[in-house]
């Protein structure tokens, strides 16, 4: 909902609730007849999310205010089957709930020639706090967790100048603040004499930079390089028994790229970029020794992509485009906890099993939009698309670096849009593709290598659309 104080004033409300239950896992494995598995036990999952968002814009004189404040809350609990470790049915339960606190205010001011400037600030405070329990399913027996907080004050700012006739370069930086502190819960007696394994605090002050040049020689035609750091602060996660810190970590990119044509002036667009990314401390979700879920530093590594999308529209009305990006992946420092789990490898070359994990070799997308103007003020609008999502690796080491990706899926929308309503229909995955979407079913039944997350089968929509 907006709301408009005044000529140069406006204020938005955003509110989203969401509430997700289901009976069991979307897992499959290998081997059964359809997509089915063999499972003692049912494992259900919920997650309910919400959030709120107040943003005030407007104009102070000649400079731009752009303030927010939001909250969010999210309750996430899940149940995995556990009785591999264990000759009855076995139940592990863990329920994180997050909440979130943020606001941001920012000012800024654009010159006529394309430059200007912009300062902000920021501040963001969350508490995550994790509890699990293993047991036979009707008798719940609390297990190590954990409660994680995180304050964190930013500034912020960047300046654009020209430096010669249509070229422009940008300086910005971040400078931020994190105190983060964690707790163990319901940690045994046994483990409570090492109090700085369970629990622990300290501040990170980081320094995040970034540069670009831009060139516009042509009206339709915009070449740019740029370099951008980002990071991840760390926390503590379980381990077995124990709980300890994981650190930060942090991307630093280069990217260089160009802009052609415009469909908003013309019938043609094309764009291409080729990046390079350093990514040090990479945090990683791994599983201990009996498969218990925990997060982990696995070392420094890099990935190389290169991407371009066009699009043309050969008559009015019909838009073609099309997108890819080849991306190749490396971990190329393994920590002491990624090798620990390289160790096990006997056959599989180190190439592949040091991919970073959920990086995908190669996408692609194409899509086609039609858009018939009717009588009556109104529009008829068929829509159809194709997606290849690439193969990647669940993880690192012959354990983890199950396969998964390597699908293509198409979808098919037919649109009636009048001046205050729609009527639609939509198809997703129109030719019952299967595939595999994410490789992991239960983290205990890992070593199995057997579960994989199917496809959405076959979904056909029909809703109205009704505007005020």
């Amino acid at each position: 909902m907006s709301v408009a104080l005044h000529d140069d004033w406006r204020v938005d409300f955003t509110a989203l609730g969401q509430a997700i239950r289901g009976d069991d896992a979307q897992y499959a494995q290998r081997g059964l007849q359809g997509l089915s598995r063999r499972s003692p036990i049912a494992q259900p999952f919920k997650s309910d999310y919400g959030l709120a968002n107040i943003k005030v814009t407007g104009n102070i004189g000649n400079l731009r205010l752009i303030s927010s404040v939001g909250i969010v809350d999210n309750d996430l609990a899940e149940n995995y089957d556990a009785s591999r470790l264990s000759d009855m049915p076995l139940l592990f339960r863990q329920e994180n709930r997050i909440s979130l606190f943020a606001t941001e205010h920012r000012l800024n001011y654009d010159y006529e020639n394309g430059g200007g400037w912009l300062i902000g600030a920021s501040h963001i405070r969350s508490t995550s706090r994790l509890s699990r329990s293993l047991s036979p399913a009707a008798i719940p027996v609390p297990a190590p967790g954990l409660e994680n907080r995180l304050s964190e004050w930013a500034l912020f700012g960047e300046a654009t100048i020209g430096i010669l006739q249509d070229i422009n370069m940008t300086l910005g930086g971040r400078i931020s603040s994190a105190s983060l502190s964690g707790t163990a819960l319901d940690v045994p007696v046994l483990f409570d004499l090492a109090k700085l394994k369970v629990q622990g605090s300290r501040t990170e002050t980081s320094f995040l930079p970034s540069f670009a040049i831009a060139a516009t020689p042509l009206d339709t035609l915009t070449a740019f390089i740029r370099f951008q750091q980002g990071f991840r602060p760390g926390g503590l996660a379980i381990d077995g028994p124990t709980i300890r810190h994981f650190r930060n970590d942090r991307t630093s990119t280069l990217e260089s790229g160009f802009r052609f044509g415009d469909l908003g002036r013309g019938r043609f667009a094309v764009m291409g970029t080729v990046a390079y990314t350093d990514w040090t401390d990479i945090q990683a979700d791994l599983t201990d020794g009996q498969g218990f879920p925990t997060t982990a530093n696995i070392g420094d590594g890099h990935i190389l992509s290169v991407q371009g999308q066009i699009a043309v529209r050969p008559v009015a009305g019909l838009t073609l485009d099309g997108a890819f990006i080849f991306s190749h992946s490396q971990l190329d420092s393994p920590s002491r906890v990624a090798q620990s789990f390289l160790t096990l490898a006997s056959q599989a070359s180190p190439s592949v099993l040091l991919t970073v994990p959920n990086v995908a070799n190669v996408s692609g997308r194409a899509a086609l939009n039609y858009r018939y103007a009717l009588a009556s003020d109104s529009d008829l609008v068929i829509a159809a698309s194709a997606r290849y999502v690439g193969k990647s690796r669940l993880g690192i080491g012959p354990v983890l670096g199950t396969e998964q990706g390597g699908y293509l899926v198409s979808s098919f929308g037919l649109k009636w849009e009048g001046a205050r309503s729609e009527i639609f229909l939509n198809v997703g995955n129109i030719f019952d593709a299967e595939g595999n979407r994410f490789a992991l079913g239960t983290p205990f039944a890992l070593p199995d290598g057997d579960a994989y997350t199917p496809l959405r089968p076959r979904t056909v929509m029909i809703g109205v659309n009704f505007g005020l």
